[in-house]
């Protein structure tokens, strides 16, 4: 989470309360900025070292029973992920990266509100390389692994790259009066995770070049309330409910052994390995 977007963050350890039903580790609990109490906006760019270049904005506000802040940057540089030999300036480790950011909350009656929240991540990253690598790849009779012909590759030259996606969507549905609170919510996930290799090089250096897309989307429903019984005591439940479908689908380029372990040909085969699972999450959440 951008910093730029929270008002305030608590983490909630020991026993847990009976509204946070499922989690048995830390609580997170982060607030907004809101455009009632933080008016207005600001646009901003941070550059430095590694190329870095990241612009950024946020705007909040109200227009009648409407409270609004949203948030967006987008980050460029030459060290998107660490480097592999404890460079200072890696080779072929660019990326780019979108973050956006929205709430918004109106107001129904003096009893309820309806909110949305929406999220979303873009990155584009190269996978940085090791300097004055060679293939080290062997035929199990000591010659050297061939592929199209080739035998050698500078790792310099590895062009590996991959993309993560990362959207999330929260609508609610809060009433409180008198000694009843309920908030009801729908939520959306969908991320998704694509490697795309050297085709050439990563089956000289590691033998198989493995083009990867994995993909989660979750949907699930939560509904709490409460009811305060009297100053001492509190009642507490609800309901959780969740869908969770994972997708992975994989094309490996690999080089053909006979039994001896030794290559029948130069020219790479494709292994493909696809598979889906759907899983549900159903909880009563305890009173408390």
């Amino acid at each position: 989470m951008d910093p730029r977007l929270i008002s305030s963050l608590t983490l909630v350890t020991g026993a847990l309360p009976a509204e946070y039903g499922l989690r048995t580790a830390g609580i997170i609990d982060l607030k907004t900025k809101s455009g009632v109490i933080d008016p207005g906006g600001s646009v901003s760019i941070y550059g430095g070292s590694h190329g870095t270049v990241e612009p950024s904005f946020n705007y909040g506000g109200s227009a009648g029973r409407l409270n609004y802040f949203v948030s967006g940057d987008f980050l460029r540089n030459d060290l998107g992920i660490e480097s592999p030999d404890g460079s200072s300036n890696p080779n072929h480790d660019h990326t780019k990266q979108y973050h956006g950011f929205g709430y918004f909350e109106y107001i129904l009656d003096e009893a309820n509100r309806v909110s949305a929240v929406l999220s979303s991540s873009v990155g584009n990253f190269q996978i940085p390389q090791r300097f004055g690598q060679t293939p080290g790849l062997t035929n199990a009779d000591g010659t050297a692994l061939t592929v199209n012909g080739q035998t050698t590759f500078p790792s310099e030259a590895l062009n590996e790259n991959q993309r993560e996606l990362n959207h999330f969507a929260i609508l609610s549905w809060q009433h409180s009066q008198g000694a009843l609170d309920v908030q009801t919510s729908v939520t959306a996930r969908y991320s998704s995770l694509t490697f795309t290799p050297d085709p050439l090089g990563d089956l000289l250096f590691n033998g198989i070049a493995q083009d990867a897309y994995k993909q989660n989307v979750a949907y699930a429903l939560q509904s709490d309330a409460a009811y305060r019984l009297n100053d001492m005591h509190t009642l507490r439940g609800g309901v959780f409910l969740q869908s969770d479908h994972s997708k992975s689908l994989t094309n490996s380029q690999v080089i053909a052994l006979d039994a001896n372990g030794n290559q029948t040909s130069d020219v790479p085969v494709t292994v493909v390995d696809n598979g889906a699972k759907t899983e549900w999450i159903e909880s009563p959440v305890p009173a408390g």
